[in-house]
């Protein structure tokens, strides 16, 4: 091979193994200086739970929160049914209402139309 052709695959070869080389520094660098925009972490998360306490029993009408929601101290979870509350309610007005007139009737005492018989 003459030397005029070995001068041209030399620096062919040399040329190409700069580039070779510059794109892998470029690539090195570029990789080192922006960090991955997307992490996946894997591991355990503890639950808490706490036990809840009524003071009446009852089905449940609806529901405020879902499983997992972050809630405050006093916030409203869930709303009982009332139908039979609402009756007992009903049932003791009546109550309170036939004791009132009882009441009057005894303050407005005796007529004397009762007194004679």
């Amino acid at each position: 091979m003459p030397i005029r052709k070995k001068r041209i695959v030399l620096l062919v070869l040399i040329a190409a193994a700069a580039a070779g080389g510059g794109y892998g520094a470029y690539d090195f660098l570029a990789r080192r200086e922006s960090p991955p925009t997307d992490i996946t972490l894997y591991g355990n998360i503890d639950i808490r739970e706490a036990d809840l306490a009524f003071n009446v029993s009852g089905r449940i009408e609806s529901m405020q929160v879902e499983e997992g929601d972050s809630i405050e101290k006093g916030q409203l979870l869930a709303t009982l049914e009332d139908t039979l509350y609402r009756a007992e309610v009903e049932a003791a007005k009546a109550r309170v209402e036939a004791q009132r007139a009882v009441l009057d009737r005894l303050l407005a005492g005796s007529r004397p139309e009762e007194i004679k018989e």
